[in-house]
């Protein structure tokens, strides 16, 4: 386990220029190996109406992925694999320790 300042990421889901309240936010630490790992390192939460999320500074430093989906993946081995297979299509952040990341996103599909 890390021992250290952990960071955070601020995060502003939008569509069409409009904000996405209506979605949920993932971040997983980019160097996950398989859907066990995925389920057991998963960070998720719902932005507010205005499409904001925030993470607090609860994450520890390194690359994520960050997605935003309008469905919400529950822990079942399928619902994990669908978000395993869909994280080509999240972005990239790096976390930086004491740092709070500034991240926008878009909800993507997964199916």
């Amino acid at each position: 386990f890390w021992g250290g300042a952990a960071g955070g990421a601020a995060v502003q889901v939008t569509e069409d220029s409009k904000p996405v309240g209506e979605a949920r936010v993932y971040l997983f630490p980019a160097d996950i190996r398989d859907e066990a790992e995925l389920q057991a390192r998963l960070f998720s939460g719902s932005p507010d109406q205005s499409g904001n999320y925030q993470t607090g500074l609860a994450l520890a430093p390194g690359k994520y992925f960050a997605i935003a989906l309008r469905t919400a993946v529950d822990a079942t081995p399928e619902s994990v694999g669908k978000l395993w297979r869909g994280r080509t299509k999240a972005k990239e952040v790096e976390i930086a320790a004491g740092q709070t990341a500034q991240v926008s996103l878009e909800p993507a599909s997964i199916d």
